[in-house]
């Protein structure tokens, strides 16, 4: 569990939500919410978070065999796009 919103990977996360140079450099996006999580092609999908509380039978499914990284809401809301309303990668 990812406890500090100062871990190197959540400011990448956050960079890559907030800049798209950063974007563009790494060849990596961001998606947001359980709806775009499910429409994720499979073999793009690197990383994934979500809140400790997350509950959802369907994401639960598509992430059968992968890791999934939890972390607090404070650290959620430092990675998320400030124009969304969810996160997920």
């Amino acid at each position: 569990m990812i406890t500090s919103a100062s871990n190197t990977r959540v400011k990448k996360v956050a960079a890559l939500n907030q800049k798209a140079k950063e974007r563009r450099q790494e060849g990596k996006y961001v998606v947001e919410g359980v709806k775009r999580f499910l429409e994720a092609p499979e073999e793009e999908i690197e990383e994934i978070y979500a809140v400790d509380s997350f509950q959802n039978a369907a994401c639960m499914e598509k992430l059968a065999g992968r890791p999934l990284e939890s972390e607090s809401e404070e650290v959620f809301r430092k990675m998320r796009d400030p124009a969304a309303s969810l996160a997920t990668l």
